[in-house]
């Protein structure tokens, strides 16, 4: 399977890629018209985050994790005061 994902305000374009996903019935398509305040940058920044996630190369930390690495982050700031 293959998944494009087409980012326009262009009614035609929506409206000839219509007419040829009528070549396949087994086709899905998904709209979403409503994309918020996000911006074409923060959009290509999210997408980028998400690849990686899906890669394995994202660390998640757990909450307890980012606390302990915030004190030492913080002690080495107040130590080079």
């Amino acid at each position: 399977m293959t998944s494009i994902n087409i980012r326009t305000d262009n009614s035609n374009l929506i409206e000839a890629i219509k007419a040829i996903l009528q070549l396949d019935p087994k086709a899905q398509v998904t709209y979403d018209d409503d994309l918020g305040e996000l911006s074409l940058a923060d959009a290509k920044h999210l997408q980028e985050i998400s690849d990686a996630d899906d890669r394995g190369e994202v660390k998640y930390y757990s909450v307890d994790e980012m606390r302990e690495r915030s004190k030492e982050h913080l002690g080495k700031l107040v130590a080079s005061l």
